[in-house]
């Protein structure tokens, strides 16, 4: 993965863990239904989603599948090697 804040400042790391969801999974965000917080994650493949968990961290996944249908990877993990 790589971030360019600005011209000097570029973050790059490695992604080194994820966990995948569909709908069908308790776990998934899209499980129960289509809300306006989620509906990205039932729209256009390789779209993000992103979320607060715990009001802290913001996760973000990468939507997959098809349209109408909730699934994503979430990137759990990156390695930053700068």
């Amino acid at each position: 993965m790589v971030r360019t804040i600005d011209e000097k400042d570029i973050l790059q790391g490695i992604i080194v863990e994820t966990e995948a969801y569909s709908q069908e999974d308790e776990a998934c965000h899209g499980f129960k239904n289509k809300t306006n917080s989620n509906e990205v994650l039932f729209g256009e493949p390789g779209n993000y989603y992103v979320y607060k968990s715990y009001g802290i961290h913001q996760c973000l996944n990468v939507v997959t599948d098809k349209n109408n249908f909730a699934s994503g990877v979430l990137i759990r993990s990156v390695f930053i090697n700068n």
